[in-house]
């Protein structure tokens, strides 16, 4: 069995750290052992998954000054505990990660697998960060994901990357996709015309794009009410927003709620994203059996079929489609059966690729 090691900063809600533990439980499952470098423990009990404290007090801010700090010593201590766990695996989710066990990788000639989940530079852009941050973040990138197994979540990620350092003939990334999640519960609910829930899934920041929806929902009837699970940065802005457009008794905010608490009350999702990395929030409404409304970028388009692609500045167009697709039940029908038709190729076993992935000694473990 493999020695397995990783590290990411702290735990916190959504998608990213959902799967980094499912990855994790899924090698423990299969009786490896999992060590990793955080903050603060994750939320994973097992005899064989090992926490080492990174030496950061827990309530203190994670600003700049603590990133340079990690990535000064996190290196040292990947370093020191691999050796001493005799670690045989390395892996880590995002670039970041990978470029902090790139030391112990190089010094014990160790596997190392990456994957890829979002575009930090895209994200960074959309944050308006500053230019000099932007290109430390290219070259950092370009420099953690040389002589390792790079696994992008979708094709337009991959091919991107490929592109911004034209190093395909130095690495094959590949594409590892989000899966079409089992849920306990697949709704059966019909929207009423006295009774209509939407719902925006996701951390709240600007390449979420909410704002878009809040336009959209204030043109809908007055029984049309908008569920949004999820905090972040843009919090306070949208709240603002929402009372702005009149939205206070129909625009609630509920954060970080686990999806099988709301599925069931949820009659549309709507992602207006700007950018996205691995849309979990619709794989699971499609497996939940609930109609999805997503903004026409790369990364929905291979999941999605192209009449639930919207245009990312048209409020207007979104509100229509929004009372054809509440209130029309052939639409809606035609609708849940195209996303379910185009989505069935997400149906695979996960957890036993992402294991094979981690734990294979070579090159040769295919995508799924």
């Amino acid at each position: 069995m493999a020695t397995i090691l990783t590290c990411y900063y702290r735990p916190k809600p959504g998608g990213f750290c959902k799967r980094l533990f499912r990855a994790i439980d899924a090698l423990l499952d299969q009786g490896h052992t999992v060590h990793y470098l955080a903050i603060i423990p994750f939320p994973i009990q097992h005899d064989h998954c090992h926490f080492h404290r990174f030496p950061w007090p827990d309530t203190w801010p994670n600003g700049l000054f603590f990133w340079a700090w990690f990535h000064l010593l996190a290196p040292l201590y990947l370093l020191v505990i691999g050796t001493r766990i005799r670690c045989t695996h390395l892996f880590a989710f995002a670039s970041t990660y990978a470029l902090l066990l790139k030391p112990l990788q190089a010094i014990r000639r160790l596997p190392l697998s990456v994957f890829i989940r979002a575009d930090p530079l895209v994200n960074h852009e959309l944050a308006g960060r500053k230019p000099w941050l932007i290109k430390l973040e290219r070259t950092l990138e370009y420099l953690s994901l040389i002589n390792t197994r790079c696994y992008a979540v979708s094709q337009s990620l991959a091919s991107t990357i490929i592109r911004r350092h034209n190093f395909s003939q130095k690495i094959n990334i590949r594409v590892f996709p989000n899966d079409l999640p089992t849920l306990a519960i697949t709704t059966t609910r019909q929207a009423t015309p006295t009774s209509v829930h939407l719902a925006c899934v996701g951390i709240l920041e600007p390449r979420k794009n909410i704002e878009l929806v809040l336009h959209a929902v204030a043109l809908t009837p007055a029984s049309i009410v908008l569920d949004i699970y999820g905090t972040g940065p843009d919090l306070p802005h949208l709240s603002v927003m929402a009372d702005r457009l009149n939205l206070a008794n129909r625009a609630f905010f509920h954060g970080w709620i686990q999806g099988n608490q709301f599925w069931e009350h949820i009659d549309l999702l709507l992602m207006p994203s700007k950018h996205e990395g691995a849309p979990n929030a619709v794989l699971e409404a499609l497996a939940a059996g609930i109609p999805v409304l997503a903004s026409d970028i790369p990364e929905h388009r291979e999941v999605l079929p192209a009449d639930c692609l919207l245009q990312l500045d048209e409020p207007q167009f979104w509100t229509s489609k929004i009372i054809s697709v509440i209130y029309d039940n052939q639409t809606r029908s035609i609708i849940l059966s195209k996303q379910l038709e185009h989505a069935a190729r997400f149906r695979f076993d996960w957890n036993e690729m992402i294991t094979k992935i981690i734990t294979c000694r070579n090159n040769d473990t295919q995508s799924a």
